[in-house]
């Protein structure tokens, strides 16, 4: 997975990361994910053959933001999280990197 830009100047000039996902979790989650994209009609738009962008409208069917459901997903996820670690550790400060060598 990386950026879709594999533009020369992206990858001579700059740090481009690429990376496997290997897990069929993992890529059942990107694969939502796009998904939910591709179904986005409140802040999606389409590129034409121009190159031009013309927004996705609504139609009659339900709305779907993408941007609102993921994040509304991440705040449920973070407070499911922090559900599981004790009030005392959350509260802790985190060990500075020299502290762990």
């Amino acid at each position: 997975m990386s950026s879709a830009d594999w533009m020369p100047r992206n990858l001579n000039d700059r740090v481009e990361l690429f990376f496997p996902v290997e897990t069929e979790e993992h890529i059942a989650r990107i694969k939502d994910i796009l998904q939910l994209y591709l179904e986005d009609n409140v802040g999606a738009h389409m590129m034409q053959s121009n190159g031009n962008y013309r927004r996705v409208v609504a139609g009659k069917g339900k709305e779907i933001s993408s941007q609102s459901i993921l994040y509304e997903q991440a705040k449920l996820a973070a407070a499911e999280n922090m559900e599981k670690i004790p009030m005392e550790q959350r509260l802790r400060p985190a060990p500075r990197q020299e502290d762990e060598e």
